[in-house]
């Protein structure tokens, strides 16, 4: 709305007020909105890029490209692959597995205007917030949490501290109120117990089927993340065990790494 991305690309949670035309393959207009949409940056390390990621959040839940109604999305910019195929090849992979609803989000290629400067091929797909709105407010006291480490935390984030470097992030509920965080400290606390004692009572903590999947998709495709970064586990409160998903962040797969990244060595034939 104010004419120029300055503003949103100097500080990445600025919200900026955006008017969205998306058009479809075949030329028709798949959504027109009004300035009713925001925009605003994504990402952590991939944020200090030229090519910035962007989240959406729309008016009103809205279907972009048949994928189904929500009302945030995200445009993937794929800074560190510039195959731009990791991450969409890994997600198409992962949903093609069968499994609970919304084990790997959907995600099509979009070319992106900004105020009619072409800005790149992008990826678009539903955030992990609305996936969440369709997976984990079915449950009664549904929740989402992130691995994750303390650098890419702010000072409000709610998170709790493993007996390793990391954190889990507690993603959903959005608020946490101090029982839910006592009541999902006991689930992580559960699942350490059952670890500590070689498996013994993991099937009270987790759901194998979503575990193994999961872990078939972070061997399969070499994710150098999957120890440490956006690895998200779900579940209900009231049941106590966690799922393993949905899939996400699949631009650090296949052999990529900091170093080197433009080369792409393929870990997979």
């Amino acid at each position: 709305a104010s004419g120029g991305m300055e503003g949103v690309h100097l500080h990445r949670d600025k919200k900026e007020h955006c008017e969205i035309t998306l058009y479809a393959p075949d030329g028709r207009q798949d959504y027109k909105g009004g300035f009713g949409d925001e925009i605003r940056g994504h990402g952590n390390s991939t944020w200090l890029f030229d090519k910035k990621g962007y989240n959406l959040y729309m008016a009103a839940p809205v279907d972009l490209l048949s994928m189904g109604a929500a009302d945030r999305w995200v445009l993937l910019a794929n800074a560190y692959d510039e195959t731009n195929l990791r991450n969409k090849t890994v997600l198409d992979f992962a949903r093609s597995i069968e499994g609970y609803d919304g084990f790997s989000p959907e995600c099509e290629y979009i070319d992106l205007y900004l105020n009619g400067e072409y800005s790149g091929l992008y990826l678009i797909c539903k955030s992990i917030s609305s996936l969440g709105t369709e997976l984990w407010e079915r449950e009664e006291e549904g929740f989402c949490m992130e691995l994750t480490q303390s650098t890419k935390l702010d000072a409000l984030d709610a998170a709790i501290k493993l007996p390793v470097p990391e954190y889990l992030e507690i993603k959903y509920p959005e608020s946490c109120l101090p029982s839910q965080r006592q009541r999902l400290e006991a689930v992580v606390a559960a699942f350490e117990a059952a670890t500590a004692d070689g498996g013994t009572g993991l099937a009270d903590c987790i759901d194998y089927d979503s575990w193994a999947r999961k872990l078939l998709v972070e061997e399969v495709f070499a994710n150098y993340d999957a120890a440490c970064f956006s690895q998200y586990f779900s579940g209900s409160m009231d049941e106590g065990r966690m799922y393993a998903g949905p899939c996400w962040d699949y631009d650090l797969s296949m052999g990529i790494f900091y170093v080197d990244w433009s080369s792409p060595r393929c870990l997979v034939t």
